[in-house]
């Protein structure tokens, strides 16, 4: 089973409405990911075993984020999750995770900071940010992460 990306389990993607997959955000797009309150600096950790697509310190605010393919293509669970707005990345593109390894630290950001986790089914191949893609203005194979984050337990 995979596991909760911070070592707390946090249910702030279910509690604040602005962390809510889906949610509303200005002009007329919605929110494509999860945010997990945590304090900056909190690790981040590979839900589980996977290879590192893309690392870019190009996310919002100034932050970083990194992309890892969990599981095989094959499988049913195969999926792409993105771990954004985090700092002092410690992977680098093509290198090979383990559930529970160390990635990334929650970055700074004006405001609440937290980590925005989005989930991609691997459909779709290219871009994950397709501005021109409504309503979400990401690729068409994007799932909603909160029934897998509701069932994956905190790191021990």
């Amino acid at each position: 089973m995979r596991i909760f990306p911070l070592k707390i389990k946090v249910d702030s993607y279910k509690t604040n409405w602005s962390c809510r997959f889906g949610a509303p955000r200005a002009p007329g797009r919605k929110h494509g990911g999860c945010d997990l309150a945590a304090a900056v600096g909190t690790p981040v950790y590979a839900v589980d075993d996977g290879e590192v697509v893309e690392v870019s310190s190009k996310f919002k605010y100034d932050t970083s984020v990194v992309s890892i393919e969990h599981g095989d293509i094959y499988d049913d669970d195969y999926c792409i999750v993105r771990y954004g707005e985090v700092d002092t990345v410690m992977v680098s593109l093509g290198a090979k995770v383990k559930k529970g390894d160390m990635i990334a630290k929650v970055g700074k950001q004006p405001g609440g900071t937290q980590l925005h986790l989005e989930m991609y089914s691997g459909a779709e191949i290219g871009p994950f940010l397709q501005e021109n893609n409504a309503p979400y203005k990401r690729r068409n194979d994007i799932m909603d992460p909160t029934p897998f984050l509701d069932a994956w337990p905190p790191k021990t």
